[in-house]
């Protein structure tokens, strides 16, 4: 997903649920809006096809996104946007890291690591049975939770979610957690309520079937604007990366003043403070 119009942008690294298994396809209408805001945004398949073996081995998952991002440091320009989109050029050190739900396992994991050179990180609905101790170095962060997500039946576990990262962070931070929305909200209608279904997308069935609207796995809220919540997150992560990799100070208030946040927020706390 990238900008229509000429110019070097900078790139973000988006990893889907389950540790990468689930289709990015599905986060489409949200990694759209987000490239829309000026960025490059590259959403990975970490694991095709997906076996229990791989989802117990974080470590493997994340060497693999560090070579696809190394592949893509020397490549993505000259092979790929020659032809596709000679326009764009990629500021690689300007490299922002996104997930939602297991995906920030991987993230974290190459956060540890600390070989992408990544310089701020969005964890979308985390949860992550490995984030133990704190990370150990800053770098700006976006630690984001919704209310559903936590009530039966759950798709995030509470004491390893967003709360949990967000104590484990280091300045600059953001909680954010908002209201009347959940896990899968984020998704496109297909990866929410799998009608119509796609019978190609084997994995995103089997997502759908298992983890959303289908059968009631996740708390989900049929009320609500989807549409206008995919745009919000987008513009949510914005915030962070524009602040954080674009220089851009006056999208700060976007994160830290609730009056500016156009939904219903819960938890909300900010340390961007860092003296």
């Amino acid at each position: 997903y990238y900008p229509v119009v000429p110019g070097e942008f900078v790139p973000i690294v988006f990893i889907p649920g389950l540790q990468g298994v689930v289709p990015p396809d599905i986060y489409s209408d949200t990694l759209e809006h987000l490239a829309s805001h000026g960025y490059i945004v590259i959403a990975m398949d970490t694991v095709l096809p997906s076996t229990t073996d791989n989802l117990q081995k974080v470590e493997i998952l994340a060497r693999k996104v560090y070579e696809e991002i190394m592949w893509m440091q020397a490549n993505l320009v000259k092979v790929i946007f020659s032809t596709l989109a000679p326009h764009l050029d990629v500021d690689w050190s300007l490299l922002g890291l996104a997930a939602h739900s297991a995906g920030s396992d991987v993230i974290l994991q190459l956060l540890k690591n600390g070989t992408t050179g990544a310089k701020a990180a969005a964890f979308m609905e985390p949860f992550s049975i490995d984030f133990k101790g704190r990370l150990g170095y800053s770098i700006p962060a976006l630690a984001y939770g919704t209310q559903l997500c936590e009530m039966d039946p759950k798709c995030c576990i509470p004491g390893i979610d967003y709360l949990h990262f967000y104590n484990e962070l280091e300045c600059p931070k953001v909680l954010m957690n908002v209201t009347n929305f959940g896990h899968c909200a984020i998704l496109n209608d297909l990866g929410w309520s799998c009608e119509p279904m796609v019978v190609v997308m084997v994995t995103c069935c089997v997502f759908c079937r298992t983890a959303c609207r289908a059968i009631n796995f996740c708390q989900t809220n049929p009320a609500v604007d989807r549409d206008f919540y995919r745009e919000f997150v987008a513009g949510v992560m914005s915030a962070l990366f524009g602040t954080y990799l674009q220089g851009n100070d006056q999208m700060l208030v976007y994160l830290t003043k609730p009056d500016l946040i156009p939904v219903l927020l819960g938890a909300f706390e900010v340390d961007v403070n860092c003296h």
